[in-house]
């Protein structure tokens, strides 16, 4: 099995510079990311999707696809794992089989009905699964993970954050789950956005969907359903210019249902809602093509109506082939009755949950947070506020929305800071008092002693493509940046990603207002095309108290990145698996690490190499 390699970094030499020369350093960072260029010492090139295991071994693999499958063809399947959080608590022990109580010695209670739990303090993590929810894993036992219970909330990203809250009055400990929402309503299992078919009597029925990302709040905009065949531009409303005025434009995605030369991209969703606000529609709903599933990851870049993808039922195909015939069929585009709480205003937001008890979670409520909605999200590690990454593309004057939970069962959004760009991800110092942000083409330190009211203390200019983490080193003396590779990745056309993508540079920020750098940086020594599978840096983070970083790398798998000395990062472990598309990689306790992974779902790998893991 080919070894990945212990050095793989493109470096500078340590300088200070108060200005980065972006052209320069973006091409460093290009070339980097093109050749796979390692430093002296550096072993062979390994190529994309290669199995192999540096200095870790695999322990556990838990695929959400097979435990919840959301597809009759597997290649369908939602993506199995996203982000991975942990928390500690005490818990009632529990046969997470079977769920029965059981004593010290994993014996059942006698008399399951009356007994009293037997607490104990327990180690957890919780991955994401889109589509599917929080997967609680116990790993006070890491060697020996078990599944405990599946947080269902049906919404893509399902981003993970986690809090432990203090009840004021009775002084007991809550643990929060936060699960990030794009667009429409949160976890809309319990309620979700759609439209309200009110009339003619025989057709009326409440038609689900998925809201298109940075498209107008759902505010019961109502009138009559106009078809306008796929509604890819100007000329398709034509025809319908008397009557699309105050009323709601209704499409097909692909093909028209009545000219077949009418035909139109799927990717082309900022075109047809334009199109349709600008002929004078008041909303916007279209009807996947056969077999399809409402797109979730669609986004309008800012539109003033709202745009749904309607579920292809047969009562929302019997309502489209009615409105072609000439009904006359009114609708409301609405919210469907809710069974959870529904919070907030605007599109997106975050489903929360009780999990204080992980294996009889509860729903709390859901929080729509608006303002371009929840692409990732954080709570602050001491105080009882979250800040939200709404990744807006692109964001222009853009904000970080600030959710207050002082009310923990009543949170209220606040209006954050400005920022250049859509805020991607958000990161914490370990004690709280600095936020880090990414914000499409910079990076931005801010100080959150007062998380209310965030002061920017220094704005970074990006080098490279799309600005999409800050990874601060727990000392506060270094933060590690990542780029997505949109283009070169594979994001934007499949299979057309290379290997490694762009990687990871490094900031001297002992001076927070002027951080200097690009000192060095890393990527794998992993090269070439990567096929169905996106290859680029994407979540990770340092080991408390270290110089560790870890991170998910996509179709490279899991990495380990020693940034002791900024200049020259050494790869200390990695892991690619069979299939591996990883999207995150963090540590907890002791010599492990915890993936995220988008196929496999969640993985658990072990330290092997000489002496304790550099990061315990």
């Amino acid at each position: 099995m080919l070894n990945l390699g212990r050095v793989e970094a493109t470096t500078m030499s340590m300088r200070s510079r108060k200005q980065i020369t972006a052209t320069a350093g973006a091409a460093a960072l290009v070339l980097a990311s093109l050749t796979g260029a390692a430093a002296a010492g550096a072993q062979s090139q390994a190529a994309p999707g290669e199995e192999a295991l540096f200095n870790l071994e695999h322990v556990y693999n838990f695929n959400p696809r097979e435990h919840d499958p959301r597809a009759e063809d597997p290649a369908d399947e939602p993506y199995a794992g996203s982000d991975v959080e942990f928390f500690t608590h005490r818990v009632p022990l529990r046969d997470y089989d079977t769920g029965k109580l059981v004593n010290r010695a994993g014996e059942p209670l006698p008399n399951q009905a009356q007994a009293k739990p037997v607490m104990a303090k327990r180690d957890f993590a919780v991955m994401g699964s889109y589509q599917r929810g929080g997967y609680v894993f116990d790993i006070t036992d890491p060697a020996n993970p078990e599944f405990v219970s599946q947080v269902t909330c049906r919404q893509d990203r399902n981003d993970v954050g986690i809090k432990k809250f203090t009840d004021p009055d009775t002084g007991k400990k809550r643990v929060v789950l936060a699960l990030s929402q794009q667009s429409g309503n949160p976890c809309p299992n319990y309620g979700g956005v759609g439209l309200n078919i009110d009339a003619p009597a025989e057709l009326s029925a409440f038609l689900d969907g998925v809201q298109w990302g940075a498209s107008g709040d759902v505010a019961d905009q109502s009138g009559e359903l106009v078809y306008a065949g796929t509604g890819c531009s100007a000329a398709s409303y034509a025809p319908v210019a008397d009557r699309i005025q105050g009323n709601i434009a209704l499409v097909d995605a692909s093909q028209s249902a009545t000219n077949p030369a009418d035909t139109c991209p799927t990717y082309t969703f900022f075109q047809k809602v334009r199109t349709a606000q600008e002929a004078g529609a008041v909303g916007f709903i279209q009807v996947p093509a056969p077999e399809a599933q409402p797109n979730g990851n669609a986004t309008t870049f800012a539109t003033d109506i709202p745009a749904i993808e309607l579920f292809r039922t047969e009562h929302a195909v019997d309502v489209r082939d009615a409105v072609i015939d000439g009904t006359a069929v009114n609708a409301t585009v609405s919210t469907a009755p809710s069974q959870v709480p529904l919070r907030g205003e605007g599109s997106g937001g975050i489903g929360v949950f009780d999990i204080s008890d992980p294996y009889q979670w509860s729903p709390m409520y859901r929080l729509r947070t608006g303002l371009g909605g929840v692409h990732n999200f954080i709570f602050h590690p001491n105080e009882p506020y979250g800040y939200v990454g709404n990744g807006a593309l692109p964001g222009g004057i853009d904000e970080i929305p600030i959710v207050d939970f002082t009310e923990l069962d009543d949170p209220k959004v606040l209006r954050g800071p400005d920022t250049e760009g859509g805020v991607h991800d958000i990161e914490f110092s370990p004690d709280g008092t600095r936020a880090y942000a990414a914000s499409e083409n910079n990076y931005r330190i801010y100080d959150s002693s007062q998380p209310w009211r965030p002061e920017l203390l220094s704005r970074t200019p990006n080098v490279g493509s799309y600005a999409h983490g800050v990874f601060p080193r727990p000392d506060k003396k270094l933060m590690v940046t990542n780029n997505e590779s949109l283009v070169i990745g594979g994001f934007l056309v499949d299979g057309t990603g290379v290997c490694p993508g762009e990687g990871l540079a490094s900031y001297d920020t002992t001076d927070e207002s002027s951080p200097e750098g690009p000192l060095g940086y890393y990527v794998p020594d992993v090269t070439g095309p990567s096929g169905d599978r996106p290859c680029t840096s994407h979540f990770g983070r340092f080991a408390p108290g270290t110089k560790i970083l870890s991170m998910g790398w996509y179709i490279a798998g899991t990495r380990i990145v020693d940034w002791s000395d900024p200049a020259n990062p050494i790869e200390v472990a990695g892991a690619v698996m069979p299939d591996a598309n990883t999207w995150a990689a963090k540590f907890h306790k002791g010599p492990y690490v915890y993936a995220g992974d988008i196929g496999r779902g969640f993985d658990v790998f072990r330290w092997t190499g000489d002496g304790p893991a550099p990061w315990e």
